[in-house]
């Protein structure tokens, strides 16, 4: 019984306890399936792009990176009610701009125009559609001729789930997937094998070198934090020092990171009108 309640929340996750074991684990293991998806699929700054199964929303995320453009839109399709919420808190700010719009909803009929999306993209949910070549053909209405859709999954992570009972039947092999598609109207479907160490290598060098430049509230950018308190000291202390702030003056710093410019600035503004203002 207990294999089987986990075999139904993975496809169709639950505000349960068992539901959020899975939104974790789809939070740490599928990121960097879900960030390679986005990147492989080429979105351009004007895209309209659609994810199918954006459970916890890391994915979309990722997709908005990309759509940089005011008129770029992304929507997300999931028929999961507690990943529509998650996602929905991960990107109210998004949601209430326009800039994303979520849809709670099946993948046999999604309810976009024909030919109005420019790229889609999914990760590790395929094999959970009840009609792969009925979906298949949902998909290529909703997509424009031009368009590209990519999806990854982890095939030896599948092939153990598989082993292990949590995966039934065999529409989790990419070969049936495939024949979906192509019996649907898709045309140039290949599949493209990767090494998952260089996924994850690849993928976390790029959060690296995002965090570097803007870090956020997360373990990478506490480290980062961390890094800059102790590399960057002295750096900061000699650009105060020449400055030659006086004690009256106005000043600006630009980039402030975690404050140590700052604080060694405050200790040359000593007249009652000094001021000093930072941006990050």
């Amino acid at each position: 019984m207990l294999l089987n309640k986990l075999t139904q929340q993975f496809g169709h996750p639950t505000q349960s306890l068992i539901g959020w074991l899975v939104k974790r684990f789809l939070e740490k293991k599928n990121w960097v399936l879900e960030a390679n998806a986005a990147k492989l699929a080429q979105i351009q700054p004007n895209n309209t792009v659609l994810e199918v199964g954006f459970g916890p929303g890391l994915g979309l995320q990722e997709a908005l990176r990309y759509l940089t453009d005011s008129n770029g839109k992304l929507y997300g399709l999931d028929y999961s009610e507690y990943m529509y919420k998650t996602a929905t808190k991960r990107l109210q700010e998004q949601i209430a701009s326009g800039k994303v719009q979520l849809i709670l909803g099946s993948v046999e009929d999604i309810p976009l125009p024909d030919s109005s999306v420019d790229r889609v993209f999914h990760c590790n949910c395929y094999y959970f559609w009840p009609d792969l070549k009925q979906c298949s053909a949902e998909l290529h209405r909703v997509m424009k001729s031009e368009g590209l859709m990519v999806a990854t999954i982890n095939l030896d992570s599948i092939k153990k789930n598989v082993s292990k009972g949590l995966l039934q039947g065999k529409t989790w092999q990419p070969e049936l997937y495939m024949d979906a598609l192509q019996a649907t109207g898709f045309k140039d479907v290949h599949i493209k094998d990767m090494e998952h160490r260089n996924f994850n290598s690849a993928m976390m060098l790029d959060k690296l070198t995002q965090q570097f430049g803007r870090p956020t509230l997360s373990l990478t950018g506490w480290v980062i934090k961390k890094y800059l308190e102790r590399k960057n000291k002295i750096l900061e202390e000699n650009a105060v020092n020449l400055a030659w702030i006086q004690s009256n003056g106005v000043v600006l710093e630009l980039g402030f990171g975690p404050g140590l410019g700052l604080q060694e600035a405050v200790h040359h503004l000593t007249d009652s009108k000094g001021k000093l203002y930072g941006l990050d």
